[in-house]
């Protein structure tokens, strides 16, 4: 009889764990004589537990992230209403020469778009640097270790970063567009 032997049993699905786990049990109380000297662990229910972990660290940083989005798109509003004040005599001139406003509200928006793409280009940039930087440090102490650069998570990353642009540059856009040409022209 071994002592201190384990077993590694997996099953097809996690619904037949309880199924296993009694005939394993039935097996291993005949051969040892009736006597219970060994512990059958199910790891479904640590893994369970650790999916839900892992969704409320997933939920906690989203949150981080939603609030860093805002604070952004808050900057880049900023941004734009500085950049349509100081530039209210250009709109005059645009207007007095025939622009609509659709066209200045689109300038002013592709203008917001690339200040917030241009910065999660910055930030997406700087990730994939650092995570390709820190790849052969983690591989020095876990050999194991598989550095991936997930380019859905980078895509997606540039296509929130150019809709925060698109959200938040709307109501400076909108604002240049209104102004009256003669008025702008005069400041």
């Amino acid at each position: 009889m071994l002592k201190g032997a384990e077993f590694l049993i997996k099953t097809d699905s996690v619904a037949s764990n309880d199924i296993v786990k009694r005939i394993i049990n039935s097996i291993l109380v005949e051969r040892h004589n009736g006597v219970d000297d060994f512990e059958l662990f199910d790891f479904a229910s640590f893994m369970e537990k650790f999916h839900q972990t892992v969704g409320i660290m997933e939920a906690i940083v989203g949150f981080i992230a939603g609030i860093a989005l805002l604070v952004g798109g808050v900057g880049v509003m900023n941004m734009m209403l500085v950049s349509v004040s100081e530039r209210v005599r250009e709109i005059g001139v645009r207007k007095a020469l025939g622009a609509s406003p659709g066209a200045i509200r689109a300038q002013f928006l592709w203008e917001a778009m690339l200040l917030s793409g241009l910065g999660g280009a910055l930030g997406v940039g700087g990730g994939i640097v650092a995570a390709l930087g820190m790849g052969p440090l983690l591989r020095h102490f876990t050999p194991t270790w598989v550095n991936v650069v997930a380019t859905g998570a980078a895509t997606t990353a540039m296509i929130v970063s150019v809709s925060i642009g698109l959200l938040f540059g709307f109501f400076p856009a909108a604002r240049a567009a209104r102004l009256d040409a003669i008025t702008a022209m005069r400041r």
